[in-house]
């Protein structure tokens, strides 16, 4: 009667176990082993079990595109509103002529359904105080804008440039 044979891993060559006949080998071959004749089965006959239906994972994958696809219109919209503002502006110098007075040259870009644009400009003093702030409705371009101040100002910032349908300064 053939005897068991055992490997240290499973497809390794290994000399047969104390139990085996003389020039007996295991491996890839397990003829002449005890075992031979059991065929290797299904994982669900060995282990007495039933893999799971594919039908639930399918499901959440439904369920996950269906809740993606518009969060993901909705961020794209939203990248492209405010990507492309209708009112853009740069400061591009500043000056204080005296201590009541400040002047700003800032460049304003409008596309063609801005409207009724406005900026606002701020001036600081040295303890960072706003000492002056002026509005103005501004044309495609440079524009120069003098405003009058409380004190002697040392900065002046451009808070941004809004229109109609745009809420953000830019």
């Amino acid at each position: 009667m053939p005897r068991p044979c055992s490997t240290r891993r499973r497809g390794g060559h290994a000399r047969a176990s104390a139990g085996a006949a003389p020039g007996e080998a295991c491996g890839d071959s397990r003829e002449g082993c005890a075992w031979h004749h059991v065929a290797v089965t299904d994982l669900a006959d060995r282990y007495g079990r039933t893999p799971r239906p594919r039908s639930p994972r399918r499901g959440w994958v439904i369920v996950a595109i269906v809740v993606a696809t518009p969060f993901l219109a909705w961020l794209a919209w939203v990248i492209w509103i405010f990507s492309t503002p209708s009112v853009q502006s740069e400061i591009e110098s500043f000056s204080i002529p005296d201590a009541h007075t400040a002047v700003a040259v800032v460049n304003v870009t409008l596309s063609d359904d801005a409207v009724d644009p406005t900026c606002r400009l701020q001036a600081a003093s040295t303890d960072k105080t706003t000492v002056g702030e002026q509005r103005f409705t501004p044309v495609e371009g440079s524009n120069r804008v003098e405003f009058r101040t409380e004190r002697q100002a040392t900065s002046v910032e451009l808070i941004g440039c809004t229109a109609k349908g745009q809420t953000t300064p830019r």
